[in-house]
């Protein structure tokens, strides 16, 4: 473990911490998860307040001491202003980071989720109507980066293609033909809209996903098909989202 680090980041997570610090998590490229200490972060005049809110994007120094690194200077690039200033996106938002927290590791590279979270973050604060689309984007795409890609073009046992899949193994990560459907544990049924989608998003650039139009009812059944895949092979749940899909229901 490095004594002293530079690094740009993320903040996805933060917390109080005795009485006027703040204990906060990073996301960087190039470490991977950082939990570190930002003294008197909480006081009115703290130069180190701005760049270590929650979903601040900028440039940290640290240094580690005994448990924890220590922010020593920071400089925000980016507030989300667009996120805090509306309820729905901010919940997105938290869903975004709760589930990259899970993913991400301490110490080790994690380009590309920290790429996938800024692109998630930018395209959110910036959307216009309904942001869900983004959302479900960044879940299958954090999953294909954890190394748990949905299957969605076969069946995920036998391998044989299935062109309009009615049904969908949590505990075997991808779509199940009726044949090698022993029993219901852990299996969802898709309707023809879903399927698509799952099918569209996997191939998908973040930005073919804005016009995507999809009834309340399928973005409600896609988040919860994919919150019970993280929770399965991912043994957490995604609280933030239960907030989410309370607006949905």
């Amino acid at each position: 473990m490095k004594r002293f680090l530079k690094t740009q980041a993320v903040v996805i997570r933060c917390e109080d911490f005795g009485e006027a610090d703040r204990l906060v998590t990073l996301l960087s490229g190039h470490y991977g998860l950082i939990r570190a200490i930002v003294k008197g972060a909480r006081k009115i005049k703290s130069k180190l307040a701005s760049g270590t809110q929650f979903l601040s994007v900028g440039y940290y120094n640290l240094y580690h001491g005994k448990t924890f690194y220590t922010v020593t200077q920071c400089e925000a690039v980016r507030v989300f202003k667009s996120i805090f200033d509306d309820i729905n996106k901010f919940m997105y938002a938290s869903v975004i980071a709760e589930l990259a927290s899970y993913i991400a590791t301490e110490g080790e590279a994690s380009y590309s989720l920290y790429n996938l979270v800024l692109k998630a973050l930018y395209e959110l604060d910036d959307c216009e109507g309904n942001c869900e689309n983004y959302v479900i984007y960044f879940m299958l795409e954090a999953l294909k980066i954890a190394g748990f890609k949905p299957e969605v073009d076969v069946c995920v046992r036998c391998r044989v293609p299935i062109d309009a899949p009615e049904y969908f193994s949590i505990s075997d990560g991808g779509i199940i033909c009726p044949d090698c459907m022993h029993n219901k544990l852990h299996i969802y049924r898709l309707n023809p809209e879903i399927a698509a989608v799952l099918k569209y998003m996997l191939t998908a650039d973040i930005k073919g996903v804005k016009g995507l139009v999809l009834s309340k009812s399928s973005r409600y059944q896609i988040k919860k098909l994919l919150a019970a895949f993280v929770s399965y092979h991912f043994e957490k749940e995604i609280k933030s989202l239960q907030f989410v899909e309370k607006e949905s229901v």
